[in-house]
């Protein structure tokens, strides 16, 4: 008589109560240090009950949306923003180096390589809307800050991340570049 070997249980998803909190601390270390004395270990405590489920891996790519369905009110507004913009700068920095093709080249084009030329950027960037000005959160992230929108760039300069506000022309020049359009198609346009 054959009997059926039954297979064992999985183990259980749970991780060590530290394990979120230090796989969040080291993305967004500038959103957590906003919280007060305390905070930070409640709201990862709250979010991990959140997102359960939720391995280990997604855990990070996860919290901007849980931090953005929180309602954050008076100088705390902007935390909802910020922790976004950590992530873009995470991404930013896990994406590979890529040579960099200086302008240089420009003058030696001719007008078909003008017309057709094309650029694609570095992987290491992103171009972000906010309703609050980046540049000055992270330039004094203590203080209060007014809602000023605008977007902004998340790039990678020497292998350093970067924020920096754009001009309405140029996240329309990046955005155009970024979809593939030609530079010949660009200068054509007025005003372009």
């Amino acid at each position: 008589m054959l009997t059926e070997k039954r297979q064992p249980e999985p183990a259980s998803v749970d991780m060590d109560p530290n394990a979120p909190l230090d796989a969040l601390w080291s993305v967004y270390p500038m959103t957590l240090s906003r919280l007060a004395p305390g905070g930070a270990e409640r709201l990862v405590r709250e979010y991990y009950r959140w997102r359960k489920t939720a391995a280990r891996a997604t855990l990070s790519r996860q919290f901007p949306e849980f931090m953005a369905a929180k309602k954050w009110g008076g100088e705390n507004a902007f935390l909802a923003t910020l922790c976004l913009a950590e992530w873009h700068i995470h991404e930013v920095k896990q994406e590979p180096e890529l040579p960099v093709h200086g302008l240089e080249r420009i003058p030696l084009a001719n007008d078909f390589d003008w017309d057709h030329a094309r650029f694609f950027f570095d992987p290491g960037h992103r171009v972000m809307e906010s309703d609050w000005n980046l540049s000055e959160i992270f330039q004094d992230l203590g203080g209060s800050h007014s809602r000023s929108p605008g977007k902004f760039l998340v790039y990678r300069h020497k292998g350093t991340p970067k924020v920096r506000p754009l001009k309405p022309s140029e996240a329309e020049l990046i955005e155009a570049l970024s979809l593939g359009v030609s530079l010949g198609t660009i200068q054509d346009r007025p005003n372009g």
